[in-house]
């Protein structure tokens, strides 16, 4: 079956994350409708529907606060394994992603921080090292404009939670803010 989360070419093996993730997604799909069964799931099932729920987040948009609602209903670890999750997709996958899967993940890296979730400082610095300084391409421009507005927006919160964090942001903040000006005086 073709990916619907990343581009891979035809002689590429398959990744193991995307693989897992989209197997449990199969496997648990009729499960991901309402109405939710809120019995409290062991481990192994827990894991499963977090990985069921994060390839439903990101490859079906039109359904995405139904799969965060019930997330948001199951979860019995402060978001910690979604969110451990989110931060391998964004390591090992990140450059394959498709472009609408990418801006399902910036959106619920806006969820996991709205919900201070465990590890969401992670994630931002995860995400925050896929910005490629000099590189003035669209996608990468996307996700400097993107991870700025969810620091602006989010600054009160990040203050608040993760002072370390903002400590790291406001440095390397000033180098996505060169990245975009570059990109300003380039094109005039």
């Amino acid at each position: 079956m073709a990916s619907k989360l990343i581009q891979i070419a035809s002689f590429e093996a398959e990744n193991q994350t995307e693989l897992s993730l989209r197997q449990a997604f199969e496997l648990l799909e009729p499960k991901l409708r309402p109405p939710f069964d809120l019995t409290i799931p062991d481990e192994q099932q827990y894991a499963q529907l977090n990985r069921a729920i994060l390839y439903g987040v990101l490859c079906e948009p039109h359904f995405a606060k139904t799969h965060i609602k019930h997330l948001h209903a199951i979860v019995t670890d402060g978001y910690g394994l979604f969110v451990h999750l989110l931060v391998k997709v964004v390591h090992e996958l990140y450059p394959k992603l498709v472009a609408s899967a990418r801006q399902q993940l910036v959106w619920v890296t806006k969820e996991m921080v709205d919900v201070l979730a465990v590890g969401f400082d992670g994630l931002l610095v995860c995400l925050l090292r896929q910005i490629v300084g000099g590189d003035f391409s669209e996608g990468n421009l996307w996700l400097c404009f993107e991870l700025l507005s969810v620091f602006m927006d989010k600054w009160d919160c990040l203050l608040e939670e993760e002072p370390l964090v903002c400590r790291v942001l406001c440095t390397r903040t000033f180098g996505y803010w060169l990245i975009i000006v570059g990109y300003r005086i380039m094109r005039v």
